[in-house]
């Protein structure tokens, strides 16, 4: 639990920043889309801003890892191309009592990617597992592929399908909030509400 909440607090300057940063940029998108006679709302930003946040404290603990740590050229970088290796080497070290790899390594790759399953449908109205599914593999590729060159970080093909799974959970999660809060989830979407602006600018 020490590992894990060490990963959490290095996680917030990072995210802090994001969410500064994504305020005024969102706040003039949103006076553009005015000008259009468009506009988003309270909901949908504060969820986008939430997940951009995300992004940034998630890439900032796999991609700036060695930046943040300060550990260039101690230890060198590993590849991992056996698929189930993870699992067995959670169970051998549970089984020596070290419980840490499998929550980190294991569950910590699965909850970790969970918000893309989860905030993809949300935001942009689209119910499609497939792409909830493309976008949280695409996102775990893009930090296995940037981690290749990196010291003291392990580019590893079970990341892949884990962090694909945990991306399944959260779209599990978004179907069950969208079947017992269905009004409180259409609050965060706001493309159908563009088509019928678009369409009477259109008409017009």
């Amino acid at each position: 639990m020490h590992n894990i909440s060490y990963y959490l607090t290095a996680m917030i300057p990072y995210m802090l920043t994001a969410a500064i940063l994504a305020v005024p940029v969102r706040i003039a998108y949103t006076h553009r889309l005015r000008r259009k006679k468009l506009k988003s709302n309270i909901y949908h930003e504060t969820g986008l801003i939430i997940y951009i946040s995300f992004i940034a404290g998630l890439f900032s603990q796999t991609i700036l890892t060695n930046i943040h740590t300060f550990r260039f050229g101690q230890v060198r970088s590993f590849i991992n191309l056996i698929p189930g290796k993870i699992i067995y080497d959670s169970i051998t070290l549970w089984q020596h009592g070290d419980k840490r790899y499998f929550v980190i390594s294991l569950l910590g790759n699965i909850i970790i990617f969970m918000p893309f399953g989860f905030f993809t449908p949300l935001l942009w109205n689209n119910k499609s597992l497939r792409d909830s599914l493309l976008a949280g593999f695409l996102a775990s590729l893009t930090v296995e592929i940037c981690q290749l060159p990196q010291l003291n970080r392990t580019t590893d093909i079970d990341d892949l399908w884990l962090n694909t799974f945990g991306t399944f959970l959260g779209w599990m999660c978004y179907k069950l909030m969208l079947k017992l809060f269905p009004k409180f989830a259409a609050k965060f979407r706001i493309e159908k509400f563009f088509r019928k602006q678009k369409s009477r600018l259109f008409s017009s």
